[in-house]
């Protein structure tokens, strides 16, 4: 697996400190030249902001480049990234059957932080319920049911279809890259907008670490205009 590192060209300041967090990795690293908003014709792009268009476009132009390449995964990042925390297993073990896991995360209020831990406990108490099923033969009742039936071969350390604001650093294989490659044309949805909104119709397999391994650093953001003038 590769590390593929979005960068625009006039911040190189970021690179440069990034050489001890991409070896944290331990993975190849690839440099993406991110799109710059200034290069676009805002008329193209009616439903967004040139900035989120130029960030969305930058992470397909990185899927594109992982998809070359043909490994089985990749590792997409912005080169705002921190690693948080060690990784308590290989990143390969812990994708699992997963299309897409979120290893970076943000929360972004006190009500975000509330979700979080109540989604931590359902999916967890979801994965347990499977594997007590699986072994003791009992709840065969609802072992069929679909919530549970999805749960199957993925890690309790993962949280299921719940993908949270932040694309700053994630996961995907080499199906989802394609399927995102198609989507989202026009642009409506920002990055991150567009994860979550997938998740949620578990359309394909995805998921999130229980906690944030890496979060963004306080660098100053690239995206100026984040809202569109209508």
């Amino acid at each position: 697996m590769k590390i593929y590192v979005i960068n625009l060209d006039e911040r190189q300041d970021r690179l440069t400190s990034l050489d001890s967090e991409i070896k944290k990795f331990g993975f190849e690293a690839i440099r993406i030249p991110a799109i710059n908003a200034n290069e676009l014709n805002e008329s193209n792009y009616p439903f967004v902001s040139r900035e989120v268009a130029a960030c969305f476009l930058s992470h397909i132009k990185a899927l594109d480049t992982f998809i070359d390449s043909g490994d089985m995964y990749g590792l997409i990042v912005e080169d705002d990234f921190q690693v948080l925390k060690k990784f308590p297993i290989s990143l390969t073990l812990m994708m699992g059957n997963l299309n897409f896991l979120q290893i970076g995360f943000l929360k972004t209020s006190i009500f975000e932080r509330f979700a979080i831990v109540y989604q931590n406990i359902w999916n967890f108490a979801l994965g347990i319920l499977l594997r007590l099923g699986t072994q003791f033969n009992v709840y065969q009742s609802i072992l069929h049911r679909f919530l549970l039936q999805e749960r199957k071969g993925v890690s309790l350390a993962i949280v299921l279809n719940d993908v949270r604001p932040g694309a700053h650093a994630y996961i995907v294989d080499r199906k989802f890259a394609m399927y995102c490659r198609q989507i989202n044309n026009p642009i409506a949805l920002s990055a991150d907008a567009l994860f979550i909104a997938i998740s949620q119709m578990r359309t394909v397999k995805m998921g999130r670490t229980r906690k944030s391994y890496v979060g963004q650093s306080k660098s100053s953001t690239s995206i100026i205009q984040r809202f569109k003038s209508l």
